[in-house]
């Protein structure tokens, strides 16, 4: 059994759903098995991370940060807050 790395995952579930044949990779989150960003490419081969930022590095955090600002549970309700941006306006 292989098993999978959080980012990887991450990474794997948007490439594989694009429809493009290759693609630059960028995940990030709080934290996900220490790792909080990762980099990689998807190719035709599969998804290749080669770089990795780790805890408490992490821009997800910052994100948590402003949920909380917003009024949102932490660590709960940051799908809600990235569901806010279709309903946004340009300016």
């Amino acid at each position: 059994m292989t098993r999978v790395q959080h980012h990887e995952a991450h990474a794997a579930s948007a490439f594989y759903q694009s429809g493009f044949a290759e693609a630059a990779l960028f995940t990030a989150d709080a934290v996900g098995e220490w790792t909080t960003t990762s980099y990689g490419r998807g190719h035709a081969e599969g998804v290749s991370l080669f770089e990795e930022v780790d805890f408490p590095h992490s821009l997800g955090i910052l994100y948590s940060v402003v949920t909380s600002y917003l009024g949102f549970a932490v660590n709960s309700d940051e799908y809600k807050v990235m569901g806010l941006a279709p309903y946004g306006t340009a300016r």
